[in-house]
């Protein structure tokens, strides 16, 4: 199904803001410009706060701004948002230097951190797509998960998967029970439906 073709990035939650990965540096189509903060750890990486490229406004119509980390071949990339919502300086700095991130010899980013990095809090995902109109946005949630069910009706099944099913969403949980799929999309469910019966899930191991 080529899913790797339609671009894919891992989502993770730390410092009280969304984490984004990427396995190259998106300077000059996510962030550019020069550095508006800048921190320097022990370990003699520069954390930078840096504009986003879109200038997209943030609270109080301020435009959000972004904590970038680079580990090995890794960006990290920490959302904050404008205005009242924006992060202070003591808690963009305590952020910057304790944030940690290790590489496996298989070239996987391990994060850690101290107890104030608060890594976690919502589900880690996996994304696919959503980079234009027209491609899906297909989101992996790995962990148990249960069937699609609705007390009021019988939801449609495909390949007798119960799956919630609207003009533009797509949820159901993989019959390994160990994945729940969501799938944004535009026209007719073909993908939908082929991603349902082709789909293969296996070997999910979740960290403790």
């Amino acid at each position: 199904m080529d899913l790797a073709g339609l671009g894919v990035r891992p989502y993770w939650a730390g410092c009280g803001r969304d984490l984004e990965f990427y396995y190259y540096d998106p300077y000059g189509t996510l962030y550019d410009g020069e550095p508006l903060q800048s921190w320097t750890r022990p370990d003699e990486q520069t954390v930078s706060v840096w504009n986003a490229v879109d200038k997209e406004p943030g609270v109080d119509g301020v435009p959000i701004v972004y904590l970038i980390f680079h580990f090995g071949e890794w960006t990290v990339r920490l959302f904050d948002f404008g205005g009242s919502a924006a992060m202070s300086d003591a808690e963009r700095r305590a952020c910057a230097m304790g944030l940690s991130g290790s590489i496996t010899k298989e070239g996987w980013i391990i994060m850690s951190g101290s107890s104030e990095i608060e890594l976690g809090g919502d589900e880690p995902e996996l994304e696919f797509g959503g980079l234009g109109r027209k491609q899906p946005f297909v989101l992996f949630f790995p962990g148990p998960c249960e069937p699609e069910s609705d007390q009021n009706e019988e939801l449609p099944s495909i390949g007798g998967v119960p799956i919630s099913l609207t003009k533009d969403f797509a949820s159901w949980c993989h019959p390994g029970e160990m994945m729940r799929i969501h799938v944004y999309f535009t026209g007719e469910p073909t993908f939908v439906e082929q991603l349902v019966r082709d789909l293969d899930v296996r070997d999910v191991r979740l960290a403790t």
